[in-house]
């Protein structure tokens, strides 16, 4: 979806119901445990790309944690859906401004594409994450 020239939002929505005010539901499933505050930006930014593309309004949002069954639900203002725009928006152009992309070491580098350059693939590789390291090893 086009949020304005030059930014384009994609994503996959777990599931979508309508309900009986013909309105829709946003549903995104959760493999953890359900916080005790969630963060409803994800759902809100899902419900402001719903219904743009599908022309018709979000009622309800929910988060669905499987691993206890257990549902967070919210139902999005027109306000807090325009709010999540703007936020998107500014992050966007937050990143359009920033010029230094300092790695953080974690666990995702085990599955980067980019650890063999690195600049920060000696620490990696230094903390002993096991088959990683050998894939550190790559002379630049």
């Amino acid at each position: 979806m086009a949020l304005t020239e030059g930014v384009r939002l994609f994503g996959r929505i777990d599931r979508v119901d309508e309900r009986a005010q013909w309105d829709l539901h946003v549903i995104d499933y959760k493999t953890g445990r359900a916080q005790e505050e969630p963060d409803p930006e994800q759902l809100r930014i899902y419900a402001m790309i719903l219904a743009r593309t599908a022309g018709r309004p979000v009622g309800m949002t929910s988060y669905l944690y499987l691993e206890d069954g257990s549902v967070w639900s919210a139902s999005p203002t027109p306000a807090e859906l325009a709010e999540a725009e703007a936020g998107v928006l500014q992050t966007v152009e937050e990143i359009a401004r920033e010029r230094e992309y300092a790695p953080d070491v974690g666990p995702q580098c085990t599955f980067c594409d980019f650890r063999g350059i690195c600049p920060r693939r000696e620490e990696i590789a230094a903390r002993g994450a096991g088959a990683m390291n050998a894939d550190l090893r790559v002379p630049l």
